[in-house]
């Protein structure tokens, strides 16, 4: 039995519907991977489904997001290992069994999603960006202005998330300890939204609001919290100080 690359379009719904890939995969017989044309499919939800050795042959710069399915056949050569085969930055690729195809059992995936899968980074080091922000980020500085400790409930999810995924942490505030606010004369962003724009950071935890200009040019997480801000003010009653709030 003999598998050759073959390309697919997926949805959520059969993301993983390797059973009638796979046969189909071996009816069609050898097909043709134009390299040049079909990188953009590496880097998108249109996954690719190749052979080990055909994958090694072609030197491929992997990401994170890289959406590559390793095949290799069994010792017995009654089915298929699949893997997943991705990397972190510049370091190694990672390789990764996620499941199995026989012709008598069928697909075996035990983890369909890749986003789930991928749990393992790396060991790769992450820069994040922090300022303080009430109980959420406690930051305290060293007598240079680095980055000494950090705790927080932010921090603590962070962590976490930290253990879960196999990554360590390089903590600083930028330079300027602003958030972020684009600047209409310069068209430029400064603060936290700055490094992240330009690369010199890979995260920011921190109590960022979320704002229509800055979703355009970050990505945030699931919202964590919501707060609510009040504007309080005075207002004379005779001799008595009547005080009415107003959400904002």
């Amino acid at each position: 039995m003999k598998l050759h690359i073959f390309n697919w379009q997926m949805t959520q719904e059969n993301f993983f519907d390797y059973d009638a890939v796979l046969i189909l995969a071996t009816q069609l017989g050898p097909s043709f991977l134009n390299v040049t044309s079909s990188v953009p499919f590496f880097y998108s939800q249109i996954p690719i489904l190749m052979d080990w050795s055909t994958f090694k042959s072609l030197n491929l710069h992997l990401r994170l997001d890289t959406n590559v399915v390793i095949y290799e056949e069994t010792m017995n050569g009654d089915g298929f290992n699949l893997s997943d085969i991705y990397a972190i930055k510049s370091r190694p690729q990672i390789k990764e069994q996620i499941g199995t195809w026989h012709n008598s059992a069928g697909l075996k995936v035990p983890v369909p999603n890749v986003l789930e899968r991928r749990t393992n980074l790396g060991g790769v080091t992450l820069k994040n960006t922090i300022l303080p922000f009430s109980v959420a980020c406690v930051v305290t500085y060293d007598n240079d202005g680095n980055v000494f400790n950090s705790t927080g409930f932010l921090q603590e999810i962070l962590f976490q998330v930290r253990a879960s995924l196999n990554f360590t942490l390089e903590e600083s505030s930028p330079a300027d300890k602003a958030w972020g606010h684009f600047h209409e004369n310069t068209q430029q962003w400064d603060g936290m939204i700055r490094q992240l724009v330009d690369g010199e950071m890979d995260l920011a935890s921190a109590g960022l609001a979320i704002t229509t200009s800055r979703s355009k040019a970050v990505d945030y997480g699931t919202p964590l919290a919501e707060i609510e801000k009040t504007l309080m003010v005075a207002v004379n009653a005779g001799n008595a100080a009547e005080v009415r709030t107003c959400c904002l």
